[in-house]
């Protein structure tokens, strides 16, 4: 069993038993292609073997069950790479920017979902605080740090015009973490917020909605992955009843528009430039319901192929897991959806799971299903966190 699964013992371990899916068509957003027929095997929470139509099948002993899926669609599990985390919104697959820098497995498993724990984030101030901060976090296990290099929608005292950090401030904090081999990413909406991390060592920008074409270009030309999260925006354009409609100060709502309309219009921008992109959604506690609506707000101006790289290979690839996640191939994680259509033609089938989703594993686990030959066998409700008497509504990663 890899040691990744094995690190998180409140949850049930994969099951061991091996099973062959037969008649398959395996979305492959790397090649951006449908592989027709195929079959995969799987054992332990890993994928074992991958054959094409056409290759020679492997040899079925007694211990190895088979499931037909009757050739519908199998998905990589998707990444969301900007969330905010709580106990609210279920097991899904969350990785990547966990609302602020911090060590996950320890702060959020262990601390915040018992409410013990206020967040993740911390204020640093002058050069040797951001040394200090980055050491302790990286200590405590953090794969990245994230920092502020702008104003926010929700924060109540800075503009979004607004620079923090200087530049030394950055530069101690990129190099310290460079030093351990973590980067860091940015929450940056404006050219000059973007260049003002990225000249100082930043690998990634969180945002980046008011972005022109000339720092495109320089994102392009530096290799930085950008990770636009527009349905947060939406969602609160239209969340304006209660108790939706108090989650932003007047002002927010006001910062809130403006970033909306440069956002749409961003993707633009970025994609023609050839930026990476990652898929984010940034959606706080209440509003997680509508974190696949960020699939339909792209689909209006970016190809079907593109966004689902963003939530696949693109996403596996910036966390350093593109032999473990984001694919269906031998070596990775069992994390995939079965769906009715081909997200390659219509990307909006992945806002639309009450219709398109079939079944969903997660690391081996039956998370949910509605294939009479695919039996759901885990309900992630029921689990209690190593050392604590208390239950949490749900787990947290």
């Amino acid at each position: 069993m890899s040691s990744l699964i094995k690190q998180r013992p409140w949850k049930p371990s994969s099951q061991s038993t091996a099973v062959l899916y037969m008649n398959v068509s395996i979305i492959d957003p790397e090649l951006t292609k449908v592989h027709y027929g195929a079959s995969f095997q799987v054992e332990d929470g890993i994928i074992t073997g991958v054959w094409e139509n056409g290759d020679e099948q492997p040899t079925l002993n007694n211990g190895i069950a088979t499931i037909d899926l009757h050739n519908h669609y199998v998905c990589p599990g998707l990444i969301d790479c900007h969330v905010h985390l709580t106990a609210a919104p279920g097991d899904v697959t969350l990785k990547g920017i966990i609302s602020c820098p911090g060590n996950a497995p320890t702060r959020v498993q262990h601390k915040c979902c018992g409410g013990d724990l206020p967040g993740l984030s911390r204020v640093c101030d002058g050069v040797p605080q951001c040394l200090e901060a980055v050491r302790d976090e990286i200590r405590r296990g953090a794969d990245f740090i994230k920092i502020m290099c702008g104003g926010g929608v929700a924060t109540l005292t800075d503009p979004l015009s607004m620079l923090q950090f200087t530049p030394e401030e950055i530069r101690a904090i990129t190099t310290t973490a460079g030093y351990s081999g973590k980067y860091v990413t940015a929450h940056a909406y404006t050219p000059q917020a973007i260049r003002h991390a990225v000249d100082n060592g930043v690998r990634g920008i969180e945002h980046g909605n008011f972005v022109d074409p000339e720092t495109a270009a320089y994102l392009k030309e530096m290799n930085i992955v950008v990770t636009p999260t527009l349905v947060v925006y939406q969602a609160y354009e239209v969340a304006d009843k209660p108790p939706f409609d108090s989650l932003l100060t007047p002002a927010g709502k006001a910062k809130n528009r403006q970033v909306l309309a440069s956002g749409l219009e961003s993707l633009k921008i970025l994609h023609e430039a050839g930026v990476t992109m990652c898929y984010g959604s940034d959606l706080l506690s209440v509003l997680h319901p509508l974190q696949s609506g960020e699939f339909s707000i792209r689909s209006k101006f970016l190809p079907a192929a593109s966004i689902l790289k963003s939530a696949t290979t693109n996403a596996a690839a910036y966390l350093g897991m593109a032999d473990r996640l984001g694919q269906i191939k031998t070596g990775a994680f069992v994390d995939f959806i079965v769906l009715t259509s081909n997200p390659l033609e219509d990307i909006t089938v992945l806002d639309n799971a009450n219709s398109s989703f079939l079944a969903i594993f997660k690391e081996g686990r039956v998370v949910a299903s509605r294939l009479q030959n695919v039996v759901q066998d885990v309900n992630y409700r029921d689990f209690t966190l190593p050392g604590e008497a208390r239950r949490v509504q749900n787990t947290c990663i």
